[in-house]
């Protein structure tokens, strides 16, 4: 898992302890899922008002998929 999306999960309170198995997946509350989700759009838009500040070739959904390790 990317550093970065690893950070988030355990900001969110993602844990062990409080994952339950369910057929090999995870399910977690609305409340970590929600938390989550706002931790993810919050640093998307960080990266994206720092690409806005600098000049740069480099589009800002190629340095948001190097952040999270997507291709």
């Amino acid at each position: 898992m990317n550093e970065n999306i690893k950070k988030l999960t355990i900001e969110a309170a993602f844990d062990e302890e409080t994952m339950t198995p369910s057929d090999k997946m995870y399910t977690f509350t609305e409340e970590k899922m929600s938390k989550f989700a706002e931790l993810i759009v919050k640093e998307c838009a960080d990266i994206a008002d720092f690409c806005n500040q600098v000049e740069s070739t480099e589009t800002v959904s190629s340095v948001l998929k190097r952040h999270f390790g997507v291709k």
